[in-house]
C-alpha cells in the first residue's frame, strides 16, 4: 500500500512543497541541491557588497523517531485534497507498539507515540513534508536534500552588524520551528562555515 501511494504524495510535493527541497521531485537529486548551494555562495561572493557568505549545515538527531504523527497530519492536509488519504496516513502513522526481547525474557508491549514507520518507501518521504515549513524568507535561503539542511546568508559591508543579527534571527526562528515540531538539532554535528572572498 506504501507503494502505492508513493507516486500520488510524490505528486503532491512536486506541486505544492518547497522548491528548494530536492529529495522526491522529479527531474533534480541531491547533486543539483549542492550545485545550487555552491553557484549561491559563489554569486555572493562575487558581489562588491558582499564580504562574507555564512551557511550553517543542520544535523537532526533521530530524525524519524522525533515526529509527532498529529502535527504531521496537520501538516499533510496541506498538500493532500483527499480526506480517505489523510485518513489512511492516520491510521498508518498511529497504533504501533514494540517490546524488547533479552535472551529468553520479553517485555511487555508499549505504544509508540511518536515518530513515522520506518524501512517503508514513504518513511523519508512523511519526513521530508513534516520539514516543509522549515524554508527561505527574510535573510536567509534554504536548501534542503531530505534531512539535510544549509541556511545561506550573507553579511554585506555597509550592514554588517544587521545582517549579523538578522541571520542570527533567521537561525533562531528555524531552531524555534524545530523546537514546536519536537525536531532535535545535533549542535555537535551541526556545523557553520563562512566563505570570504581575499582577493
Amino acid at each position: 500500500m506504501q507503494r502505492i501511494l508513493l507516486p500520488r504524495l510524490t505528486d503532491s510535493i512536486n506541486q505544492f512543497g518547497d522548491k528548494r527541497q530536492f529529495a522526491y521531485r522529479k527531474g533534480v537529486s541531491c547533486v543539483d541541491a549542492v550545485l545550487l548551494l555552491i553557484h549561491e555562495v559563489v554569486s555572493e561572493l562575487n558581489c562588491k557588497e558582499t564580504t562574507i557568505a555564512k551557511v550553517l549545515f543542520l544535523d537532526f538527531s533521530s530524525a524519524f523517531n522525533t515526529v509527532l504523527p498529529n502535527q504531521l497530519i496537520t501538516d499533510l492536509s496541506g498538500f493532500i485534497t483527499e480526506p480517505w488519504l489523510l485518513h489512511w496516513l492516520a491510521q498508518f502513522l498511529t497504533g504501533w507498539s514494540r517490546h524488547v526481547k533479552l535472551e529468553n525474557g520479553l517485555s511487555d508491549r508499549s505504544e509508540i507515540k511518536v515518530g513515522v514507520p520506518q524501512g517503508g518507501p514513504l518513511s523519508a518521504l512523511l519526513f521530508t513534508l513534516y520539514t516543509d515549513e522549515i524554508k527561505s524568507g527574510g535573510h536567509i535561503s534554504i536548501t534542503k536534500y531530505a534531512d539535510d539542511t544549509a541556511i545561506l546568508c550573507k553579511i554585506s559591508k555597509s550592514s554588517c552588524v544587521n545582517d549579523q543579527l538578522n541571520y542570527q534571527q533567521s537561525v533562531n526562528d528555524v531552531v524555534s520551528t524545530c523546537d514546536r515540531k519536537n525536531l532535535l538539532l545535533n549542535a555537535k554535528k551541526s556545523k557553520e562555515m563562512c566563505f570570504a572572498n581575499i582577493i
